[in-house]
């Protein structure tokens, strides 16, 4: 491993430097928030906010705990990530508060996975920010919010140049950020292959019949790959049944694909005087 490698993975792991991933300085009432338990009294909890900077909020004991009988550490820890709901936000006085028990566990299951996704976003806009010397505040409001507009969260950005899509000229994303997005991601990011599967029935009883089934199926394959599918593999299931599996790292582009070999069997089975019919297997 190169020295530039082992210096990319130090500066991956490093703490990151305070930045606003929020829009916005403060947030607003009954907004989810992430936070960090700073501190834990009798009468609540003090909580970091993370994607505000840091700022302090305050979760009385009655938004934590369910009754007097519970300790407030039975639901919270010194150092713990959280979601929370904001309660009030008096700006004047700079003063937030939060629940953690009006937080549902759909929200908090949610929040927590995009958190996960913006933190490792984060790491690595971290690596462009110091390659380019860039600071990092810059490249999340000149970049990072507009790949969270398009994506839904900033990690998107990395999982598209891992599968080439062109998406950094409609972004407005400047050719030597695309380039070090680019090269990180080929380095730090590994989008898991997605598996489709479908059972093909194909029937062509002429005298060539067997050949004709022969060509039809090794065009699907021929077809699976032009499609985007990394890899397709068919399999006798028993006559005229086959199976059909690809696999690939674009959920959308494996989806194409097999909306399309679904109508190329049924045509191209009609064409050599055969039938067929195609069905998805989960």
């Amino acid at each position: 491993m190169s020295n530039d490698s082992h210096k990319d993975k130090a500066r991956d792991k490093a703490a990151l430097p305070p930045v606003r991933i929020a829009r916005k300085p403060t947030p607003e009432m009954g907004e989810l928030v992430i936070g960090t338990v700073s501190k834990i009294t009798e009468h609540g909890a003090y909580v970091k906010l993370d994607e505000y900077n840091g700022i302090e909020a305050y979760v009385p004991v009655n938004e934590i705990v369910p009754t007097l009988f519970r300790d407030i550490t039975d639901y919270l820890d010194v150092g713990r990530k959280a979601v929370f709901k904001v309660i009030r936000v008096d700006r004047g006085r700079q003063l937030i508060d939060l629940s953690y028990r009006k937080v549902r566990d759909e929200e908090r299951e949610k929040m927590l996975l995009r958190w996960k996704r913006t933190t490792k976003a984060l790491r690595l806009f971290n690596i462009i920010s110091q390659k380019l010397g860039i600071p990092l505040q810059k490249l999340i409001e000149e970049v990072g919010w507009r790949v969270e507009d398009y994506y839904g969260d900033m990690y998107g950005i990395f999982e598209a140049a891992i599968r080439s899509e062109d998406i950094f000229d409609k972004l407005g994303i400047p050719e030597n950020i695309a380039n070090a997005i680019r090269e990180v991601a080929s380095q730090h990011v590994e989008i898991p292959k997605v598996e489709l599967k479908g059972v093909i029935r194909l029937i062509n009883i002429g005298p060539s019949g067997v050949d004709n089934i022969k060509k039809i199926l090794s065009s699907i394959k021929e077809a699976a790959i032009k499609l985007g599918a990394s890899e397709a593999e068919i399999y006798t299931i028993g006559p005229p049944r086959y199976k059909i599996i690809i696999e690939g790292r674009d959920p959308k582009k494996l989806e194409a694909a097999m909306e399309e070999i679904a109508k190329l069997v049924v045509v191209e089975a009609k064409k050599n005087g055969g039938e067929a019919s195609f069905s998805r297997l989960d």
